[in-house]
């Protein structure tokens, strides 16, 4: 939310959609460092998507659902050697059940905020 909610809104008042939003996703970026490229463009994809619909729901979906699938592939390949911090079961199924829970909250807003933008998109 800081991100889109926050940081591309304010850009966007004072810079073209375009620097804005690679100036939102960069940041993104370097804030999770380890995969700076990775959450580079993954920042662009969902920074597009705020502008795009004009509502932060839409990428909050997409974040959720991005977090939630890497804790089930964590779960899923956690006898695997990781070269990940070490976290106990309890907290990966912790992080696993917030995820899909924000996922599932998200999820509901995304569909009630879309179909409320159409029926005001059709008056």
């Amino acid at each position: 939310m800081l991100f889109r909610g926050v940081i591309l809104s304010r850009l966007s008042q004072r810079f073209s959609d375009f620097w804005s939003l690679i100036t939102m996703s960069l940041s993104f970026g370097l804030l999770h460092g380890v995969d700076f490229i990775g959450a580079t463009v993954f920042g662009y994809l969902c920074g597009a998507l705020y502008l795009k619909f004009k509502n932060i729901w839409a990428s909050i979906l997409v974040h959720s659902l991005n977090n939630a699938l890497g804790c089930l592939f964590f779960v899923i390949n956690q006898n695997q050697k990781l070269s990940l911090p070490s976290f106990n079961e309890v907290e990966v199924l912790h992080s696993f059940k917030e995820g899909f829970s924000f996922l599932l909250i998200g999820g509901v807003f995304l569909v009630f905020t879309l179909k409320h933008l159409n029926q005001s998109r059709l008056e």
